[in-house]
């Protein structure tokens, strides 16, 4: 669970940091990452 509201506090970040047109296709890729793949996106982001 911790891992989970880490990327969701990172993704809220994200959006609230940058305004631009990049930052939703961002948050839905890292999304369609973290569906696909949940151990290798929390590996990532700790590791």
């Amino acid at each position: 669970m911790f891992v989970f509201k880490s990327i969701n506090y990172l993704r809220v970040a994200v959006a609230r940091r940058s305004n631009f047109i990049i930052s939703q296709p961002f948050i839905l890729l890292v999304n369609k990452i973290i569906s696909k793949n949940e151990d290798a996106v929390a590996k990532a982001v700790f590791y």
